[in-house]
């Protein structure tokens, strides 16, 4: 149930001062709520002459404008939901700070699903305890980082595809997929 709250002290709780769950929540800035899916939406309405700017895993420079990152998220989204990504899903990547993990960044929390970030400085054993503990079905990876992944991969129960970001493709797997 909606509340709409009074903070009545420091020391205390705080205090429903209604329980009509469609009576307006007062002193709020904002009439809807500020989620990721909205922020795009905004990007995608408003457009500004600034942008996003990342480095790609060559050293180059990547530059878009938020409306076309809005678009970019939109098409990973639907990528997504052909994978079968479903609301509560984990989703794992692997992969450097670049415009394709921004998207991915977006896109998996707007259908519901659970962005699981790996650190790509943990052991392999690390690794492989943290995607089994969370049970990623699906683990995003960029394909300069393959070496690396490979070590990790064999060990992996729970996931059901790799996503190789930036063509590539894996020397021990029947799993893998390319973007």
């Amino acid at each position: 149930m909606r509340y709409s709250f009074l903070m009545t002290s420091p020391a205390t709780s705080m205090t429903p001062i209604s329980k009509n769950k469609n009576a307006p929540v007062l002193g709020q800035m904002m009439d809807y709520p500020l989620t990721i899916t909205n922020i795009l939406m905004h990007a995608r309405k408003h457009p500004s002459t600034r942008g996003v700017t990342t480095r790609t895993a060559s050293g180059k420079d990547h530059h878009y404008s938020y409306r076309d990152l809005y678009k970019s998220v939109c098409q990973v989204a639907n990528a997504l939901k052909r994978l079968g990504v479903e609301d509560g899903d984990r989703i794992g990547t692997f992969a450097w700070n670049t415009h394709e993990h921004l998207e991915l960044y977006y896109a998996i929390p707007c259908l519901g699903a659970i962005i699981h970030t790996l650190n790509i400085r943990l052991s392999p054993e690390q690794v492989a305890y943290t995607v089994n503990h969370a049970g990623d079905r699906i683990i995003f990876v960029d394909a300069t980082l393959l070496p690396l992944f490979e070590k990790i991969a064999p060990a992996l129960k729970s996931v059901e595809k790799f996503v190789i970001i930036g063509g590539g493709q894996m020397k021990n797997g029947g799993k893998g997929l390319w973007l």
